[in-house]
């Protein structure tokens, strides 16, 4: 099993222009109901009306949170209280039960790919790494009409992110240690499964198990709405 973390501001940053901001201006073609950044963080937050019944709605559902995402997801949070301590303690030891943890910055670096490469077949998909262009292109249009308040909104965001800040710390600490640990040995050695007799098969999750693991999109997940 692997999973991996991005730094909690850039998923934050990430899930608002591509998941509101691109999705109204080029793909409903409705760029007036697109929302400033602060609009939509204000939305999302623990506590704000709209958050309070999109929860109530989806209990459990994960997708759009912009608080503590990464702690919620790995201690078992349901949507009700507050993200504390012995969360982000219950993350740290899920986390470690992972038998790869990939820190997303650093898929380029050597040795996070020497890692991938030792399970997957990876040539292809760092090409493709290399050619996602991810939002530039959105920010680079609309940053000025819509993200006018981002330093002040940042500083929301990273003091409400507490947690999930420590915990992407600590995942990297552990990716560091693992790393050392793994190529400690003979870095010569053949890769753990033949190319031929594994092939890489798309996993694609029941519809009952994306509700019950809180990964999928949810009714009313490019709000807020009027």
């Amino acid at each position: 099993s692997f999973t991996a973390l991005r730094h909690p501001m850039a998923r934050i940053k990430s899930l608002y222009w591509y998941e509101h901001v691109e999705w109204y201006y080029q793909m409903a073609r409705m760029p007036s109901k697109a929302k400033s950044y602060k609009v939509w963080v204000d939305a999302w937050l623990d506590g704000s009306e709209w958050k309070n019944a999109f929860t109530a709605a989806n209990p459990g559902n994960t997708y759009m949170e912009i608080e503590n995402y990464y702690v919620k997801s790995l201690s078992g949070w349901k949507g009700v209280g507050n993200i504390g301590e012995e969360d982000l303690e219950r993350a740290k030891e899920v986390l470690q039960m992972f038998d790869m943890v990939l820190i997303t910055e650093w898929l380029l670096e050597g040795g996070q790919v020497r890692m991938m490469d030792t399970y997957f077949r990876i040539s292809r998909s760092i090409r493709q790494i290399r050619d996602m262009k991810g939002n530039s292109i959105m920010i680079s249009k609309y940053h000025d009409v819509l993200a006018k308040d981002e330093e002040e909104v940042d500083d929301l965001l990273r003091a409400r992110n507490k947690y999930d800040i420590l915990l992407y710390d600590y995942a990297q600490d552990l990716v560091r240690y693992r790393l050392s640990e793994m190529f400690h040995f003979d870095r010569n050695s053949s890769r753990v499964f033949d190319e031929n007799s594994c092939p890489i098969v798309p996993i694609k999750l029941e519809p009952m198990y994306q509700k019950e693991m809180g990964v999928f999109r949810p009714p009313k997940h490019k709000g807020p709405l009027e």
